[in-house]
């Protein structure tokens, strides 16, 4: 499915109120769903790039075995989700919650699903 298509997916999400993808190198969004306007998009993209930069060396230091799939980060107001795209992991999928209105695991799920209909489909 084209990549619009699936981050749509992401706004029937209950509370979700952004669904983007973007590079992890630059934190450039390549594309976004957006249910409000309240979601600065490129500074969450920036933030998020920043940490899955260092899940590499996260997952290093922690000595794991296995990739981390998914990072998760809260505040007073919003859940942000991110998941690394790919093999190569040069792009990651994030999506932005309202904190009181989110079902944070259909959340979690639903954006499993979209990286897994555009792992092979988006191009780098």
């Amino acid at each position: 499915e084209p990549v619009r298509e699936a981050l749509d997916r992401g706004r029937e999400v209950d509370g979700a109120l952004a669904t983007l993808l973007a590079r992890v190198r630059t934190g450039a969004v390549v594309a976004a769903a957006v249910g409000s306007r309240s979601v600065d998009l490129e500074a969450a993209a920036a933030g998020a790039a920043a940490l899955a930069q260092r899940k590499g060396e996260v997952e290093e230091r922690m000595g794991l075995r296995e990739s981390v799939e998914e990072l998760l980060w809260t505040t007073a107001r919003h859940h942000y989700v991110l998941r690394p795209l790919g093999a190569g992991e040069e792009l990651f999928l994030l999506m932005v919650l309202d904190r009181r209105k989110a079902d944070l695991p259909a959340a979690q799920s639903a954006l499993a699903s979209i990286a897994g209909n555009l792992a092979d489909r988006v191009a780098v």
